[in-house]
């Protein structure tokens, strides 16, 4: 697994669910998320990350390479500007989905805080893409 194919996955379930989704490599403003979409009147933004797996300790920080600070700030000011933007964490074959909020979190605090702030539920092995598509677009 690697970021390309977990784009892949998320963007051809959304599709079977009639969600509409952009890839966006964005090299001139850094924080753009991977992934925009648009369905029933609602347009938002997805961050994909994944770690192959946890750490070995349940009370280690759960670090996660190549989040920024321009995707943090990214994801928080839209969120708070109304828009919808979200973080989808992907560890193992476990996946999370966190509001711009508490994506704030993520690469801070420890399996057990991130499956506690995670909105949805852990998804697991495969993501439900009924229940994704209804908290993305509600």
């Amino acid at each position: 697994m690697n970021e390309a194919t977990l784009r892949n996955y998320i963007r051809r379930g959304l599709r079977a669910k009639g969600v509409l989704t952009t890839h966006h490599e964005d090299v001139l403003n850094a924080g753009v998320p991977d992934l925009s979409y648009s369905h029933g009147g609602v347009h938002g933004w997805i961050e994909l990350k994944w770690l192959e797996a946890w750490p070995k300790r349940d009370a280690t920080i759960v670090k996660i390479d190549h989040y920024t600070k321009e995707q943090k700030y990214f994801l928080l000011s839209r969120g708070r500007a109304g828009g919808r933007c979200w973080l989808l964490l992907r560890v193992g074959r476990e996946h999370l989905l966190f509001g711009h909020e508490a994506a704030q979190d993520v690469g801070r605090i420890t399996r057990e805080e991130l499956r506690l702030k995670s909105t949805g539920g852990v998804m697991m092995p495969n993501v439900d893409f009924e229940q994704l598509t209804r908290i993305l677009t509600r």
